[in-house]
């Protein structure tokens, strides 16, 4: 058998003259997997068709690999007849190459088959990496002001990440047994624990009470229309938990960071945010916003506030979080904002891609091992209704958000609606009549002022229920409803 050469497919040779190939471990493995078919089981589980250097040997593992998994018999003869129209194989040397390599097998043994198999994957590690590494140093070499720097190391960090993930995959098919003693620890850690939260804390106690905090690799969204205070509860809950000592990770898309940190000094220090932005507030309480700032500045959270930010990109960052401070929590706001791999390609495919948004959110919490609390809008189609608190229905134009999420959490305002439903009094209509009207109205409003709901429409480790909590408008906090001062309507502005 030739010894063969793989060169970059795209750089001069002085750049990369040759990349790293074992030819000889790609031989020794086809040869293995023809003479005894049940060793392919064993390969399959390592490599896949790409990992081998030569068109010829990837034709060849793919009609081995395609003849296993419909479970027919392998053979030389059935490999030949298959592919000896494909040029690469016939460069090799078609039936006499496939041959030769049987009659150089040594060993088929499972421990030798599956070290050859390690060391093709290994060989095409490498080889991706040396090619993701030259094209981006090319890049970095470029003057062109069409990309930056900073944005060419993102996306090397990103390829780099997919190829480490492509092959550290294992075969997570285990006994039972294993997941009965995860399950046990589980109850026993809640058992000790004697009614203290096990998750990761919300701040609000009913809420925590009925989702027993946010879980660990569980998919949160929390969802609402524009003004229900989705990004307040989003940053109630990411202080909360990281006030109990949890490290936290914001990706805000669409607020900045010093727009967020606005909200939480004005929420921790009791003072109108639009005073401390406008300047009209006092000494006193600049002050108090001084040391409120204090108080944030040392809680472990980490904002970032690129906009358009893919599950690729996120995951990158989170990683990178939790490999340097550890974490425990992720939260996004908000959804639609994230960019997917179809972007600007009409609405059916936008729905689609928001699908393959949630599903790799729901794949990225099972693999950190933390809880994602995701923000999420709602359909429009909720405020053609009389009755507007929001149903599960409500998610369908966004794919499939409710199947992929472990929770959906809603939040609704009664008083958002009721005071943009103000009477006014009828042409017809008299004195008392409106008057009854208006005194029925105020009523309801003042039954609901600074209160707002959030309705538990799934839950995966639960019953669905709904909590109230307090919300201060003026402040855009959200706080548990039995602890929360009285205060006036306030301005009901939160997004």
């Amino acid at each position: 058998m030739n010894a063969l050469t793989v060169m970059h497919p795209d750089s001069p040779e002085s750049l990369i003259p040759e990349l790293p190939v074992d030819f000889e471990a790609e031989q020794a493995l086809l040869g293995a997997v023809m003479m005894k078919a049940s060793l392919v089981e064993i390969a399959a589980e390592i490599v896949r068709p790409e990992h081998f250097a030569h068109d010829g040997h990837i034709a060849i593992w793919s009609v081995i690999a395609e003849a296993y998994a419909e479970n027919r018999i392998i053979t030389p003869p059935g490999i030949n007849a298959r592919l000896k129209d494909d040029p690469a194989y016939i460069e090799l040397g078609g039936g006499k190459y496939l041959m030769d390599l049987c009659g150089a097998v040594v060993l088929t043994l499972p421990g030798f088959v599956e070290e050859r198999a390690r060391r093709v994957a290994d060989m095409w590690l490498r080889r991706r990496a040396m090619i993701s590494l030259q094209e981006a140093a090319q890049m970095l070499a470029s003057t062109s002001d069409d990309i930056t720097g900073a944005a060419l190391l993102e996306g090397l960090e990103v390829e780099i990440a997919s190829i480490t993930g492509a092959v550290t995959e294992k075969d997570r098919t285990e006994p039972i047994a294993g997941a009965v003693e995860l399950a046990l620890a589980a109850i026993d850690a809640a058992f000790k624990a004697d009614g203290k939260l096990i998750g990761v804390t919300t701040g609000l106690v009913d809420l925590d009470a009925r989702l027993g905090g946010l879980h660990n690799s569980d998919l949160v969204i929390l969802a609402g229309r524009p003004s229900m205070g989705k990004t307040a509860l989003g940053l109630t809950i990411a202080e909360a938990a990281a006030r109990s000592g949890k490290q936290v990770a914001v990706f805000s898309l669409e607020m900045s960071r010093e727009q967020l940190a606005h909200r939480s000094i004005s929420a921790a220090s009791g003072i109108e945010g639009a005073r401390l932005r406008q300047g009209t507030a006092s000494g006193a309480d600049v002050a108090r916003a001084v040391e409120a700032g204090a108080e944030i500045k040392a809680l472990p959270i980490h904002i970032d506030d690129t906009g358009g930010l893919s599950v690729a990109q996120i995951r990158t960052r989170a990683r990178r979080v939790k490999r340097k401070h550890g974490l425990s929590l992720i939260v996004i706001d908000y959804l639609q904002l994230m960019r997917g791999p179809g972007t600007g390609r009409g609405l059916e495919n936008r729905v689609q891609e928001v699908s393959e948004i949630t599903r790799g959110l729901k794949a990225l919490a099972k693999e950190l091992d933390v809880p994602i609390l995701a923000l999420s809008q709602l359909s429009r189609k909720v405020e053609d209704r009389e009755d507007k608190r929001p149903q599960l229905a409500d998610l369908r134009e966004s794919g499939s958000i409710e199947q992929d999420a472990d929770a959906v959490l809603f939040i609704y305002r009664e008083q958002y609606y009721l005071e943009r439903a103000e009477p006014n009094r009828r042409a017809d209509e008299s004195d008392d009549k409106f008057n009854a009207r208006y005194a029925s109205w105020e009523r309801l409003l003042d039954a609901c002022r600074n209160t707002a709901e959030v309705l538990i429409a799934k839950n995966r480790h639960g019953s669905a229920d709904s909590v109230k909590a307090h919300f201060d408008g003026r402040l855009t906090k959200f706080s548990n409803l039995h602890q929360a001062p009285s205060s006036g309507a306030g301005d009901w502005h939160d997004r």
